[in-house]
This record gives structure tokens, sequence and C-alpha cells, in this order.
């Protein structure tokens, strides 16, 4: 008698779920580079240094087919705590419509080490001499028709664009304010107005609104000269405009009017769409290394009330900044302005989270070399940014400035890891869900009652994606010591970066 064969119980192989992710990072890097590849093909990018002095940074771009033709230029410039490489994505719509390009980095943005508060001093002026050199090397350009000259900017840029197209209203054909501030505009000056702003950008939708009724309000057709209008731009906000199409697709539209152009191309996908999936691909490609080759250290000493001390530490830290910033000008002593104000919140919060909410067990000799491995991924994904927003490689001040930002950051980096030691899945979402909700909240309101820190509501939006970056370094990993040291240093170089020298 034959006996019943006994089926095997198959299930998951050890390390499956690390190898589907490894395949799926591969998958991702690969379609990330069928994205990127594209995005300036056809397109001349070159970053110069302009200007009396020769130190104005910009980013010029010249479409193959404006080479050996007369082709209409624009001006792109950015807001706070911005740079050119910010608006890389709309510079990029204008070039693949046949417009030559030159955005510059403004005084203490980017590259352009000029201190921020020389411009707030002086009012605009630093920032109108600036745009006013950049339209000089524009000019200056054998592809560009000198009389076919248009002018964008954004936020804070959208004032200093308004500005010079009043000053040069004979040569400055069309002007395209988006999420403008304010500028003494009227019915005859700049020459055809374009008015951008997101929907969910209620200020400066009230700025726009405001600006266009003192410029005559909405008429005419670009190209009139006088014309004025005002698009609100349906879903985004202040930062996601930069990378709306339909927002690219106005300005065109306006500018091909105006300057008398035919449009010669679309841009394909944005290099966003492709910086994405290629970050998202380091990271599961890490994730698979890590659940191979890591082992865990030892658990927290506590972990009991992590949220309600979370919680506790943001209000006693906000409560505390306002005193500190009363006394001490922080951005001088730190070197950059709002990031300065940032890390000493980071630090009080971190300093009181680790104090009452987690405890860290001692570290390992081994947690010294994935430190040196998690932060290498870290400033991997940062540098990624480089193709699509970002100017993350920094330079003088703003590499003692970032140092000076991970020791603040610290403490919070090592808490943020102790509470996510050992979570995986929906627990490590929670964990990152329930970290950046309190943040937000807290820090939202530093923003409000904080001296000179105000912009941080605009950006706080942000916040949480940077702390997914550092959440999926540190899942799977489980050292605290290691992977909290990485998030300080990848948080203190991004603020560092990120906004303006004082």
């Amino acid at each position: 008698m034959v006996g019943r064969r006994r089926r095997a119980p198959f299930g998951p192989l050890p390390g499956t779920m690390a190898a589907r992710r490894g395949v799926a990072g591969i998958v991702l890097l690969a379609l990330a580079a069928l994205l990127l590849l594209p995005v300036a093909r056809g397109i001349d990018v070159t970053d110069v240094r302009v200007g009396v002095d020769g130190q104005l940074p910009v980013r010029v771009y010249i479409p193959s087919a404006a080479a050996s033709a007369s082709a209409p230029g624009v001006i792109v410039a950015h807001g706070f705590a911005g740079s050119a490489l910010l608006m890389h994505t709309w510079s990029l719509a204008l070039a693949h419509a046949g417009f030559v390009v030159v955005a510059p980095d403004l005084p203490g943005h980017g590259a352009n080490a000029a201190p921020m508060r020389t411009t707030q001093a002086a009012g605009t002026s630093a920032l109108a001499d600036a745009i006013d050199e950049a339209i000089v090397h524009l000019l200056s350009l054998p592809a560009v028709d000198g009389d076919r000259i248009g002018l964008l900017g954004h936020s804070m840029g959208s004032g200093a664009v308004l500005e010079r197209g009043i000053a040069h209203v004979e040569l400055v054909r069309a002007v395209v304010a988006v999420s403008p501030t304010d500028a003494d505009v009227d019915g005859e000056a700049p020459r055809d107005l374009l008015l951008l702003a997101g929907a969910n950008e209620g200020r400066f939708v009230a700025n726009a609104e405001s600006l266009l009724e003192r410029a005559g309000g909405e008429r005419g057709e670009p190209g009139d000269g006088d014309a004025r209008a005002l698009t609100v731009v349906p879903v985004v906000e202040h930062v996601s405009i930069l990378f709306a199409r339909s927002a690219h697709d106005a300005s065109i539209a306006w500018l091909a009017a105006a300057l008398d152009h035919v449009p010669t191309g679309r841009a394909p996908m944005g290099p966003l769409s492709g910086w994405l999936l290629l970050a998202l691909g380091i990271v599961l490609t890490w994730q698979a290394i890590v659940a191979q080759a890591s082992t865990g250290a030892a658990a927290p000493t506590r972990r009991r009330g992590a949220w309600a001390t979370l919680a506790v530490g943001g209000i006693a830290a906000t409560a505390s900044l306002v005193i500190v910033a009363r006394s001490i000008d922080i951005p001088t002593q730190v070197g950059v302005l709002v990031a300065g104000e940032v890390g000493i919140w980071f630090l009080l919060v971190g300093l009181v989270w680790l104090r009452f909410g987690v405890g860290l067990a001692r570290p390992e000799v081994r947690d010294g070399g994935w430190a040196v491995l998690a932060t290498a991924l870290l400033m991997l994904l940062g540098a990624s940014a480089t193709l699509a927003w970002a100017p993350w490689w920094l330079s003088g001040l703003r590499v003692s400035t970032a140092m000076v930002l991970t020791v603040l950051l610290l403490p919070f980096g090592l808490a943020a890891a102790a509470s996510l030691h050992g979570r995986r899945g929906r627990a490590a979402v929670g964990v990152w869900f329930v970290t950046s909700l309190i943040v937000l909240v807290t820090l939202g309101a530093a923003a409000v009652v904080v001296p000179g820190i105000g912009f941080l509501l605009l950006v706080l939006p942000l916040l949480p994606l940077v702390l997914a970056a550092t959440t999926a370094v540190t899942v799977g990993l489980d050292r605290p010591w290691a992977s909290g040291l990485a998030s300080a240093v990848f948080i203190g170089w991004l603020l560092a970066m990120l906004f303006p020298l004082a």
C-alpha cells in the first residue's frame, strides 16, 4: 500500500523579500535613467560666472535650434531659499520651446557667496543688480535677439523681475511673476504682465489679485504691450507650482505671443519624476543590502511615552527658541538665515526626547562602519538631487555651517532612530507618520512666533519627505547610533544648502 505523499509547506524563503527589493530597486534605477537622459537633449546647459566682478553664477540654456538663429531670451529668477537649479525644470521647459534662458543664483543662494543680509539692508538693489548682470549676459549671447527679452521670477524673484521690467520698460517686452510678492506696477509698466499663483497658496493669490488691480485689471493680449492676466494654477502650492506643467505651458504661451515666437517643441517628462524614481531605487537597493548584511544592535533601554515626550519637547523647544532668538543673533552666529533657528529647535527637542522618551544602548564598534555606509547612502541621495532641483555640494562657509548643524541635530537623529528600532512595514510607517505630524505642528508653531523664520511655513510640507528618507535608511539597519548620526549629517547638510547665507 502506497502511503499518501506529504506536501511540503512552501513559504517565503529566507531573503526573498530582500531579493525582491533589490530587483525592484534595479528596475527603478533603469526607469529613472530612461526618464532623465532625454530631459536636456537638444539643449546646451552650461554653468558660468558673469557680472562686473565675475561673481554672479548663472546657468545658461541654449536650444540647439537657436544656435544659428535669432531666438528670444528669458531671465529665470528663483525665490527665497531657491537657486537656479530649483528652477531647472521650468528653464528646461522654456528652452525646449525655443527660448534661450539665463538663470542666476541670486545673492546668498546656491553658489553665490554674497550674503543675503547685504541684499536686505540695501532693499532690492542687490537683487536688481544681479538681474541686470544676468540680462547683460543674456544680451551678449550670439543666439539671442536683443529686441525680444522677457523675465520670469518666482516669489522673491518675482519682485526682482517686476522691478527690472518696470525700470527697463523699453528693453523688457514681457514679465511673468510666479507666486508674486509686490512691486510698483501700473497700467503701463511692466509690459505684458502675466501673474501665476497656485490655488493652494492663498496669500500669493491675494498678492496677485492686488497687483492685477493696480496694473489696470485683466485686459488685452500678449503682444499688445499693456496686456495683463492672472492664472490660478489648480492643486499646487508655493513649491509644487515650480514643477507643474500647466504653469510652464501658461508662461510659454504668454512669452511666445509677447515676444513674437512660435514654440519649437515641448519638454519631455520633467527631471523631478526621474529623480524621484532614482531616489526610490537607491533606497530599495540599500534596504536589500541591509537585510542581508546587517545584524541589529541592542534594543533601546526604554521607549515608553515617546510620543508624549516628543510633543512636550516640541512645545518646550518653541518656547525656549523665542527667548534665545531675542537675546542672540542666531543667523550671525551660524552663518545662514533660518537654518540656525531650526537647528537649535531640533537640538532642544532631541535632548528632551532622548532624556525622557527613549534610551540608547551603548554603541558598538561596528556602528562606526555602518554609520559611514548610511551617511554615504544619504549623501548619494542628496547628490542625486542635482539632477532635478538642488545644488547639493557645499563650499566655503556652508561647509562649516553644515558641521555645526550636524551637532545640533544629532540628539534628534539618535532619538528618532531609536524609536524606529525593530519596526518594520506598517509599524515603521506609523512611527514616521506620528513623528512627522508632531514635528510639523510644533515647528510650525515656532515659525509663527519666532521672528524671522516665518518662511518655514512655506517649506514645512516638505519635511515629511526628508524624514521619510532618513526613516527608509534606518529601517532594517536597527543601529540607532549609526543611522542617527547619518540622519543628522544629512539634515544638517540639507539645511546648510537650502537657506541663504546670512
